[in-house]
């Protein structure tokens, strides 16, 4: 890993190491456009008007290759010691498990409430875009596992769209700072997420009781048994796709289409729906009636950027 203290345009930096154009904003007082970012020689005539109209960038988006960690908490400025607790917590015990993987990592102060660690993963580059959503995803979970949703006494993380560029500005004329650097060499993704995804992409080779279902069905049935759509959204539209699916194929009886959405949630999503979501979004099925068409299941998958799973 280079020495972050002695680069001054991360921009160019990272536009120079990987050779890839990302997007880039200019972010003050008000939002402007995103725009491709491709070298400082580039000579782009939509590239020289954004600079001269608006200055430069000062928020980019994430790269391919990189996890940000945003940790963030707000209360009341009259309990800015709960606030440090909070962030005391998350932050000792996420750089402790960083720690333990021996992995290469950076954590910036936002200048404001915010910290943001950053590590990098060469090897997603290797792997289309949405496997590598689902990548990034499991890593995160695996990095910050029980600080990924509220609570009163630590912060919580976050994966961000944008994010302020290192040694710049925010949007609120805050600089974004280098806290500490850990340098343990090249990271490598962790043995145990491979696993995990491994067993999304192929469950009959890591389950000995396979979910079933898994062969002589759509495209997209198959597809959503076997695969963890990571925005909550796409959880819950796929719970109800099942049901649906489960309702039509098992003549509505209660017992045996809650048995299977209990198996794929169990496997497939590692548990996140609760019984009671599950046994609601059943009944509400059965009650309705109606069915979820191919049409249907083919804009999803289209949505969710796996047209290749239509039916």
């Amino acid at each position: 890993m280079d020495d972050l203290k002695k680069i001054k345009n991360f921009i160019e930096y990272y536009y120079q190491k990987y050779k890839i154009s990302f997007r880039v904003q200019h972010f003050r007082k008000e939002p402007r456009p995103w725009i491709n970012y491709k070298g400082k020689d580039n000579k782009d005539e939509k590239w020289l008007y954004y600079t001269s109209g608006y200055g430069n960038p000062n928020h980019r988006e994430p790269l391919p290759c990189e996890i940000i960690m945003d940790i963030d908490y707000h209360v009341p400025k009259v309990h800015k010691k709960t606030e440090e607790k909070a962030f005391k917590i998350t932050l000792k015990a996420i750089e402790n498990k960083l720690n333990d993987l021996h992995l290469s990592y950076s954590l910036w102060n936002s200048g404001g409430n915010g910290y943001h660690f950053h590590l990098f993963f060469d090897e997603l580059l290797k792997y289309s875009d949405f496997e590598r959503k689902e990548l990034k995803q499991l890593i995160i979970r695996h990095l910050a596992y029980g600080f990924l949703t509220f609570h009163k006494d630590r912060a919580k993380v976050d994966s961000p769209v944008m994010i302020t560029v290192e040694n710049m500005f925010s949007r609120k004329n805050k600089k974004k700072t280098l806290i500490k650097q850990i340098d343990e060499g090249d990271n490598k993704i962790p043995k145990e997420i491979m696993i995990k995804y491994d067993i999304s992409k192929d469950l009959k080779r890591h389950i000995k009781k396979p979910i079933p279902l898994t062969n002589g069905e759509p495209n997209s049935i198959k597809f959503l048994l076997s695969s963890d759509i990571g925005t909550k959204d796409g959880k819950k539209r796929a719970l109800f796709v099942l049901s649906s699916w489960f309702a039509q194929k098992y003549g509505n009886d209660f017992d045996i289409i809650y048995q299977h959405l209990h198996e794929w949630n169990s496997y497939t999503l590692r548990g996140y729906h609760s019984t009671t979501q599950m046994r609601s979004t059943v009944r509400s099925v059965l009650k309705s009636r109606s069915r979820v068409t191919s049409r249907y299941r083919d804009r999803l998958m289209e949505e969710i950027g796996v047209p290749e799973f239509r039916d």
